[in-house]
């Protein structure tokens, strides 16, 4: 049983940890997008 919140706790501190990257990266979504299209054509 204690095994098993040590493990939740490691992969919501990782999830958190994820999000708050992909949340910062958000803005520059729509900029990287139009980078690869540009590239593309």
């Amino acid at each position: 049983m204690h095994i098993y919140i040590y493990i939740y706790k490691y992969i919501h501190i990782y999830l958190h940890v994820l999000l708050r990257r992909h949340f910062l990266m958000l803005p520059l979504l729509p900029y990287l997008l139009v980078r690869k299209e540009k590239n593309g054509i």
